[in-house]
């Protein structure tokens, strides 16, 4: 299977399954640039309005396969019966693939079977208790690197808002969610899957009207390696998207590490290393591909990234 980068889906649109509205708009382009939205039957809607979002996502579906430039289309099913009932009702041609709710190590052989077949790539959600245990992540980790399914997952979904259901606590108005005690979870489920070659998306910015706390939460959110973030709303994407964009000084830095001339240099006032910096260049070159500079267009290092990614 053809590699996805991460970054080209970690930031989706979070969309309920039963908002017509928001698909009428997609069709129609009303967004902009959508890199991929996620269309729900999970908690965003009832129960029993999953029947109307399977006819939903089955008519959107069908009038998206007939346009140009759409976004990567996933769906998040409700649950294994759910996604069982979506593959044997069909029309699922063009998807990208599922988001896997409440995902962990004892449902692994179930979701595995269930998907044998089915269309796509993965990516499951980190949204249970045995989250908050690192042994229990470091088993799911493994299990997932040693399983039939590993080529198929683009990237790991942090549920930050099931998480803090589990706590009994709601983010305040004033922080970001790593001033609350997910912080500890979220730098912890980093150093488990990223050096073990797995992508994180971070939690949903839920308060719709402060852009100045989602910056904020954004450059924390870059600061622990995740390569996108869930939207729940198209106002927020913009601002997601403007926040992965790397600066040209970081572009000319990675490029400089990725030659690999020297094995450690000085450049713009920092110790470079390529034995320690080569992945983060990497990443910069990626973050560059996906989406683009801060500024100015600039065709620094081009050749270099196409080769690299």
């Amino acid at each position: 299977m053809e590699r996805l980068s991460p970054y080209a889906v970690g930031t989706t649109l979070y969309i309920p399954s039963t908002a017509w509205k928001y698909m009428e708009n997609i069709l129609a382009g009303k967004y902009g640039v959508l890199p991929s939205i996620t269309l729900c039957l999970e908690d965003s809607i009832d129960r029993s309005d999953v029947a109307r979002g399977m006819d939903c996502i089955g008519r959107f579906l069908a009038e998206a396969r007939q346009r140009d430039g759409m976004p990567r289309i996933f769906i998040r099913p409700r649950d294994g019966d759910n996604l069982s009932a979506l593959l044997d009702k069909g029309g699922l041609d063009g998807i990208a693939g599922f988001v896997l709710p409440k995902f962990q190590l004892a449902d692994l052989p179930d979701w595995e079977a269930r998907l044998r077949d089915a269309p796509g790539r993965w990516m499951p959600t980190l949204e249970t208790a045995e989250v908050f245990e690192p042994a229990a992540m470091r088993e799911l980790a493994d299990a997932l690197l040693a399983g039939p399914g590993l080529e198929r997952i683009v990237a790991l979904r942090i549920g930050g808002n099931d998480l803090q259901q589990l706590l009994g606590v709601r983010r305040s108005g004033r922080h970001t969610v790593y001033e609350g005690p997910l912080g500890y979870t979220l730098g912890m489920l980093a150093t488990i899957f990223l050096p073990r070659g797995f992508a994180l998306t971070a939690p949903v910015f839920e308060l719709l009207d402060d852009e100045a706390l989602l910056a904020a939460e954004l450059e924390r959110d870059i600061l622990h390696g995740f390569c996108g973030k869930t939207a729940i709303h198209p106002a927020q994407l913009p601002r997601i998207q403007a926040a992965f964009r790397v600066s040209p000084g970081e572009v000319a830095a990675a490029c400089a590490v990725l030659e690999k001339g020297k094995a450690v240099f000085r450049f713009d006032g920092r110790m470079c290393e390529p034995a320690t910096h080569s992945q983060w260049a990497r990443n910069i070159l990626e973050r560059r591909e996906i989406f683009g500079e801060i500024g100015p267009e600039t065709d620094v290092c081009a050749e270099k990234a196409a080769c690299v990614l």
